[in-house]
């Protein structure tokens, strides 16, 4: 696994690899709601399609399959840090919509 350390400012889109797709659609100072869809990577249900609405404080984390994991670091100037533990193989990016 590779730990990747993103900023993330609203509405932003972050993608890891092909399979999970990541919209912050709030911030405030204590943490943030997102919209994650895409395909579970890794364990039992790896291939399963999922779309989830979630709120996150900062210090949380949310798996998605056993291979890709999101951690809220914390929040800055109205932007969310976010640390995405993911394989070396997977992309991750984020792009402005």
């Amino acid at each position: 696994m590779n730990l990747v350390e993103i900023v993330v400012p609203l509405d932003a889109i972050v993608r890891v690899g092909d399979s999970v797709v990541v919209c912050i659609t709030d911030i405030d100072p204590n943490g943030i709601r997102l919209i994650a869809e895409g395909t579970l990577l890794g364990g039992p249900e790896d291939g399963m399609p999922f779309r989830v609405t979630r709120e996150m404080r900062v210090g949380s984390l949310i798996d998605f399959g056993d291979l890709v994991r999101l951690h809220l670091r914390g929040i800055q100037a109205g932007e969310a840090i976010l640390g995405v533990d993911a394989p070396k193989h997977f992309p991750v990016s984020v792009r402005p919509t």
